[in-house]
């Protein structure tokens, strides 16, 4: 009961991250609720989402060396951002913790 109240509590608070981003997102260049939405993830889904943080940066950093394309913070960049935060969060909290405290602690 205790993993499910917690489960559902871990969704709700990612997804209402995802809500006030898009809501105060307000399409001009340079727009800083991008640092909201993975400040905030980054902490929900740490360690794992210094991870997707060093993927995002590094990926960031070949488009524009090799190609010179700056991605901007769009609707889609964002929800796409949030979206990998969450997969790989969820993952880890609800899929990989659960199976390696069922093989060290039991």
């Amino acid at each position: 009961m205790l993993r499910s109240m917690l489960k559902a509590a871990w969704i709700l608070i990612t997804a209402s991250v995802l809500l006030v981003t898009l809501l105060h997102f307000d399409g001009k260049v340079g727009s800083d609720i991008g640092v909201f939405l993975v400040w905030s993830m980054l902490m929900l889904t740490f360690p794992i989402g210094i991870a997707c943080a060093l993927l995002f940066s590094a990926g960031a950093y070949f488009l524009n060396q090799a190609f010179g394309i700056i991605v901007g913070a769009t609707y889609l960049t964002l929800t796409f951002t949030w979206a990998v935060f969450f997969a790989a969060g969820y993952w880890q909290w609800f899929w990989i913790t659960p199976k390696l405290y069922a093989r060290f602690v039991k």
